[in-house]
């Protein structure tokens, strides 16, 4: 149980390093002429989605209930996927050689993968939890 919630808590960080990397060092092209350009929107909601990771990796790893620990952790996942692919699919600048694709894009898919094997990693140790606790009779439980 204790190897869970480091885990719950190293998705937490990771997803926090995220969604600062993305503001600061890795962010998106900046104004032109006054105006934010399309892969601006992109690097907001790549933050927001980190934001939103973190906060359901410290949630999941401070509750005791470890249904509601799978749930989250599934709907984890498939923020994390998310945020692999909406740098993929969005509109962003037309040239290649812009900051947002050749920094902020590489960066999105790197910290989506490893945060993706991190909460899987959480996922499938609260379900072997789940089933080594199942095992026990009940009168080993309390």
């Amino acid at each position: 149980m204790r190897n869970l919630r480091i885990v719950q808590v190293a998705a937490g960080i990771l997803s926090l390093l995220f969604s600062f990397g993305v503001m600061t060092v890795f962010s998106a092209c900046g104004q032109k002429e006054g105006a934010w350009m399309h892969c601006h929107t992109v690097q907001l909601n790549l933050c927001v989605l980190g934001m939103f990771i973190f906060a359901l990796s410290m949630i999941t790893s401070v509750l005791e209930n470890r249904i509601v620990k799978i749930v989250l952790n599934g709907i984890g996942i498939v923020a994390s996927i998310v945020v692999i692919i909406m740098p993929h699919v969005s509109k962003m600048c037309m040239m290649n050689t812009m900051h947002c694709h050749s920094v902020m894009k590489p960066f999105a898919g790197v910290m989506g993968g490893i945060l993706l094997l991190v909460l899987l990693a959480a996922c499938i140790l609260t379900v072997l939890d789940l089933l080594k606790n199942k095992e026990k009779p009940a009168t080993e439980q309390e």
